[in-house]
């Protein structure tokens, strides 16, 4: 966006500093009656809320603009190995968003995975990943820099009978 576009953007949305917790960020995340969400710079420590078996950080499954001020990271803490098959730290999964409405993250998404080369001796294979996304149609991120993950970065996927996220065929 421009940045008058940007601007109106800031006046209208809801700001999330560093002082809130995950959950309250999650909350905040899932209430759809909040459109436009602004993180002030700094660090957001991310542990892995079950969901199963699947460890994730923040999960967002809706249609909204997310606003990323310069040195946003969002860091994983605690230990991902505990009881967990998989793990993203921002899963974005289900979004049914529309070309005019699509998901947008605007800033550079910064993920830190907090990879440990000592205890990964112990457990291999690629099962964390910074951005997961499943099944969602029209998500705009405009810049990501995802690093020291147990797997991949960034990590895109059809949770099956779902059309191509990139090119809308079956």
């Amino acid at each position: 966006p421009s940045e008058e576009e940007m601007k109106k953007l800031l006046q209208s949305a809801k700001n999330i500093t560093t002082s809130f917790s995950q959950t309250e960020i999650q909350n905040i995340i899932n209430n759809k009656s909040i459109s436009i969400i602004h993180f002030a710079k700094g660090t957001y420590n991310l542990e892995m809320v079950l969901y199963g078996k699947q460890g994730i950080g923040l999960k967002i499954s809706r249609q909204m603009t997310i606003i990323l001020d310069k040195g946003v990271v969002f860091n994983v803490t605690g230990d991902p190995y505990k009881n967990i098959t998989s793990y993203s730290a921002i899963r974005i999964v289900g979004v049914n968003a529309t070309k005019e409405k699509p998901l947008n993250i605007f800033g550079t998404l910064e993920i830190n995975g907090n990879r440990n080369p000592a205890i990964d001796k112990t457990y291999s294979g690629e099962w964390g990943m910074g951005l997961a996304l499943y099944s969602s149609h029209y998500v705009n991120i405009q810049e990501i820099n995802s690093y020291d993950n147990h797997g991949d970065g960034i990590y895109f996927a059809s949770l099956g009978g779902e059309k191509n996220m990139f090119t809308d065929e079956e």
